[in-house]
C-alpha cells in the first residue's frame, strides 16, 4: 500500500525517532519534492535532515500536474507542500495521505471521490 505524506507529520515522526514505523505499515512512502524542500530548508533541523536523507524507504517525487497544485493553492488556500501531497496522491493512485491540516484533509477527501 502506498501512502503520501505532507511535511508536518513526517517532521514530527523524524523528531521523535519513529519514522521507521511507516516502513512497517506501508509498502511505499512518498513525498512530493516541495515537502522534501520544506523539510530540508531550515538548517536548525540538521539532525532531522540527516535522518531524512538516510531514510531509504521515503521516495521523493515531482508532481506532474502543476496546474492542479496551483489551483489547490489559489482556490482552496492551502500551502504548496499540502497541495503537492494531494496532487501526488492522485498521480500515484494512492488512497492514503498523511496530512494534518483541516482544509487539506477536507480537500483530500473531496479529491478521492
Amino acid at each position: 500500500m502506498i501512502i503520501v505524506a505532507d511535511t508536518t507529520p513526517i517532521l514530527y515522526l523524524i523528531k521523535i525517532r519513529e519514522v521507521d514505523i511507516l516502513q512497517l505499515l506501508f509498502d511505499k512512502v512518498c513525498i512530493p519534492k516541495e515537502v522534501y524542500n520544506e523539510l530540508t530548508k531550515d538548517k536548525n533541523y540538521i539532525d532531522e535532515i540527516n535522518i531524512l536523507n538516510n531514510t531509504p524507504f521515503i521516495n521523493i517525487y515531482e508532481v506532474n500536474d502543476r496546474k492542479k497544485v496551483d489551483n489547490y493553492m489559489k482556490i482552496v488556500g492551502i500551502h504548496k507542500g499540502e497541495a503537492e501531497a494531494i496532487a501526488l496522491c492522485k498521480q500515484l493512485g494512492s488512497e492514503l495521505i498523511l496530512i494534518e491540516d483541516g482544509i487539506g484533509i477536507k480537500l483530500a477527501k473531496e479529491e478521492k471521490a
